[in-house]
């Protein structure tokens, strides 16, 4: 049996007009690839089916039809077809004749006397087509997906134009900065918050962003130019924000930052060791002998019932070992010469870094301008009696505590000082190389200390460290401290080093 595909699309909506064409040749060339059809030739014509006679095409595939060519058709949904009574009723007298012997869609065959009756109520009711809007619409985002279109407005950092979507002049680099901070380890989404808001990232009402709102976008892999629609990635077109490593290593800390817990005995690496096979914290037990010794074990928890680490004991000195052997990797593989290059380098780094410090300063100074403007236009309403007396105070009061605040946080800004950084740095990398010999000869709270500056945990695997999670600056000292390329030392850099490295080097 031969087929001539049959795709209308109505005037009306000429916007969507060519999007919904290549969708329905889409789908019905995909139907007869499956079904292992016959198709002899593909019609498309954008002519509304309200009336008889108005459709040239149409008119071809019935004369096509009587002449014997063709004996099938394929169409993306009956009311394609006909949604007028007189067309619909030479489509019926045809199957009844038997000249035409069938009329496939993605969702119905009619080919017996059943499914005439059956068509002709789906005729009747034809123009009452929104019950299948959903579906034509979710054919469409379909369609726009596997080209790689973005079908929705554009996200935080992205704007529409010409049916695509494109970075944000003004949004992305902010977009991309709070990846950059997120990926340092330092800063949680309460903080993101607080801290792109100073730096005048504002909802369009001047607002700050909600904490929600930087959770999804962290998740979002749109900025690294994939498409997520119901759980699925596609290939987009538009160009990412940032790149894949930095995604993933914001996935990495979210997946890994938690609350720590409440805990009734202060054990020095509690929360610092995991199994490496199923994932989960290793717990601590305190035993007394009967000769009154006490002593301390790390085991894993086997919370996810997967692995039989936890049937395995490691006495507190034996972690003790293992973190000791993570601090002794870290200063005997710790390259001098290259850090001291590398320090210089970062040095000249900070100084392009305060160019953010003063759009900050920039965009807020321009915030309390339009807030004052605002606040002039407010008195011109007042005294044109645009506005009562009461709405007068009202707004006002709101702006006057905005300028306030503005005020504050301009007179609170502190600039980074490019000659203290370095110093904090110089401080970090003897730190670095003395930091076997400090946590040897430490006690438990200097021990502790170093703990939470350098690492996030470590994995255990069979008695022996199997991974550690380094803390920004220490991963990468741990990564390239004997690499002899000079490049590799210089990674991402945050807009306010001295907080981090204030943070970072506070060893002792």
């Amino acid at each position: 049996m031969k087929y001539i595909i049959y795709c209308r699309k109505s005037t009306e909506d000429d916007s969507r007009q060519v999007q919904s064409l290549e969708t329905q040749i889409t789908l019905l060339d995909e139907l007869a690839k499956r079904c292992n059809l016959d198709v002899v030739d593909r019609l498309q014509e954008s002519r509304s089916a309200k009336k008889s006679d108005n459709r040239p095409l149409f008119n071809f595939l019935i004369e096509r039809i009587k002449s014997g060519e063709v004996e099938g058709i394929l169409t993306a949904h009956i009311d394609r077809l006909s949604r007028n009574g007189t067309e619909a009723a030479i489509i019926t007298k045809l199957l009844e004749e038997r000249k035409l012997k069938e009329i496939r869609t993605p969702s119905d065959i009619f080919n017996s006397p059943q499914d005439i009756l059956f068509m002709d109520i789906k005729f009747a009711f034809s123009s009452y087509y929104s019950r299948d809007l959903s579906v034509k619409v979710k054919e469409g985002i379909q369609t726009k997906l596997k080209k790689g279109e973005f079908p929705n407005m554009a996200p935080l950092g992205y704007l529409n134009k010409d049916k695509k979507i494109y970075p944000n002049p003004e949004f992305a680099p902010l977009v991309k900065r709070v990846f950059n901070l997120y990926s340092s380890g330092d800063y949680s989404l309460n903080d993101l918050v607080t801290k792109l808001y100073d730096g005048g990232f504002r909802s369009k009402n001047g607002s700050k962003f909600r904490k929600s709102t930087y959770e999804r976008m962290l998740k979002n892999p749109v900025y690294v130019g994939l498409v997520r629609c119901n759980g699925i990635i596609y290939k987009g077109i538009h160009e990412p924000i940032i790149s894949e490593e930095l995604f993933e290593s914001c996935q990495n800390i979210n997946k890994f930052k938690s609350r720590p817990r409440l805990i009734k005995h202060d054990f020095l690496y509690r929360g610092f060791v995991k199994c490496a096979v199923c994932g989960c914290m290793f717990t601590t037990s305190l035993k007394t002998k009967p000769s009154q010794k006490r002593y301390i074990y790390y085991y894993c928890t086997n919370g996810k019932f997967i692995c039989d680490q936890h049937k395995s004991y490691l006495r507190d000195n034996k972690i003790n070992d293992l973190a000791q052997s993570i601090f002794d990797n870290i200063s005997e593989t710790f390259d001098s010469e290259i850090a001291q290059l590398s320090l210089e380098a970062y040095y000249q780094s900070i100084k392009d870094e305060t160019k953010f410090e003063e759009q900050s300063k920039t965009n807020t100074e321009q915030l309390i301008k339009k807030n004052k403007e605002k606040q002039n236009k407010l008195l011109d309403l007042l005294l044109e009696e645009g506005v009562t007396q009461e709405t007068y105070d009202t707004k006002l009061e709101l702006l006057k505590t905005e300028e306030r605040e503005l005020i504050k946080k301009q007179n609170n800004k502190k600039p980074t000082n490019p000659d203290v950084t370095l110093e904090l740095l110089n401080n970090f990398k003897s730190e670095a190389i003395s930091l076997k010999n400090v946590f040897s000869g430490g006690d438990d709270e200097v021990k502790q200390d170093l703990l939470k500056s350098a690492l996030w945990n470590f994995s255990v695997k069979d008695g022996k460290v199997a991974k550690v999670r380094y803390k920004r600056l220490y991963e990468k000292v741990a990564k390239v401290s004997k690499s002899d390329d000079f490049a590799q030392w210089l990674g991402d850099r945050d807009s306010d080093p001295d907080t981090i490295l204030q943070k970072d080097v506070s060893c002792r």
